[in-house]
C-alpha cells in the first residue's frame, strides 16, 4: 500500500492548489460507474485500480498537462480515463460471454448478457492492468475528447474508424479529429454509420436508432 499512497500523494502535491484529490476522484468515479451500469467490482479489484492509477500518475500526469489548456481541472481527465478503463474491462468479458450466448439463442444470433451476472474481478484487473490501457495513448501523445455511444437495445457493436471498439452504451476518449463510428446489432433495425467531429476536452453523444 506504500506505493498506493506514494501515486497519490504525488498527484496530490502537483495539484494541491488545484485542490484535486486523485484518491477520491477514482473512488467515486468507480463507486457510480457500478451504479449506472449495473455491474459491480469486487473489493479487491477496486482497490488494484485504485493501486494501478496512483502507479500510473506520472504518466498520467503528461495527459494531465496537454490537456490543461481545455479542462481548468484534472478530474474531468481522469474521471473518464477510469470509466473507459472499466468499460474496456466489461467488453472483454462480454467477448467471452458472447459465443456461448448465440450457442444458446442460435435462432436469433441476438447477444444480451444480463448486466447483473458481470462482475470485474481482480483477475480481470491483473490481466489488463489501468497502465497497459494507458500506454494505448502513448507515443503520440496528445489532447483528447470524449465520445459516448449508445443504442436501444443496448450491447450493439461498435466501431470507430473500422476497428471493433466494444459494446454500447459507454464512453470512449479519443483523439480529436473526425472519426467515424458505426453501430450494429441483430436487435437494431437499422446500422447507424456517422462521421462525428470531436473537439479536446469535449464530449460528442451518439444515440442509435
Amino acid at each position: 500500500m506504500r506505493r498506493v499512497a506514494g501515486g497519490f500523494l504525488l498527484a496530490a502535491a502537483a495539484f494541491a492548489q488545484g485542490s484535486f484529490d486523485l484518491s477520491g476522484t477514482v473512488r467515486q468515479t468507480l463507486a457510480d460507474w457500478q451504479k449506472n451500469t449495473g455491474i459491480g467490482i469486487e473489493t479487491e479489484a477496486e482497490s488494484r485500480i485504485r493501486h494501478d492509477v496512483g502507479e500510473a500518475w506520472p504518466r498520467l500526469e503528461e495527459l494531465v498537462r496537454l490537456q490543461a489548456p481545455y479542462e481548468a481541472s484534472p478530474e474531468p481527465l481522469t474521471r473518464m480515463l477510469v470509466r473507459t478503463y472499466c468499460f474496456d474491462l466489461r467488453d472483454a468479458l462480454l467477448r467471452q460471454a458472447r459465443p456461448f450466448a448465440r450457442a444458446r439463442q442460435a435462432r436469433t444470433l441476438a447477444f444480451q448478457a444480463p448486466a447483473s451476472g458481470l462482475r470485474l474481478r481482480d483477475a480481470d484487473v491483473l490481466h489488463f492492468s489501468f497502465l497497459d490501457f494507458l500506454s494505448g495513448f502513448f507515443p503520440r501523445l496528445q489532447p483528447v475528447g470524449y465520445l459516448q455511444v449508445t443504442s436501444k437495445p443496448d450491447r450493439a457493436d461498435i466501431t470507430i474508424d473500422n476497428q471493433p471498439k466494444g459494446f454500447t452504451n459507454r464512453v470512449f476518449v479519443v483523439s480529436p479529429g473526425s472519426h467515424t463510428v458505426a453501430i450494429e446489432s441483430p436487435k437494431i433495425v437499422r446500422r447507424c454509420r456517422r462521421t462525428v467531429q470531436v473537439a479536446p476536452g469535449r464530449q460528442i453523444s451518439l444515440h442509435c436508432p
